[in-house]
């Protein structure tokens, strides 16, 4: 689990290491999907970011581009990461 792993990380490599949330990603429109996404609020609630990160193939294209997806225009998984980024500043009051 996440919580064994963080604890694993802050025994032997950072104790000061803190959780500062869970990103859904590769989230597509399948059954499997939303009850996994389900079951993240379930468990973290609150740690659970309010962005998802949804498979897109748009994704390869910008790698074969060597272009970031928040640069190209009219990209909704650009627009997800720039979500992801601005609740992220937010969670650590930058």
């Amino acid at each position: 689990s996440l919580e064994a792993l963080t604890q694993l990380v802050k025994a032997n490599t950072n104790p000061k290491l803190d959780l500062i949330g869970v990103l859904p990603t590769m989230v597509d429109r399948t059954n499997a999907s939303k009850r996994v996404v389900e079951q993240l609020e379930s468990i973290y609630n609150d740690t659970l970011f309010g962005i998802q990160i949804h498979r897109a193939t748009q994704a390869v294209e910008s790698t074969k581009q060597h272009k970031a997806l928040c640069l190209i225009k009219g990209s909704k998984l650009g627009e997800e990461y720039i979500a992801c980024a601005d609740e992220l500043s937010k969670r650590i009051g930058a």
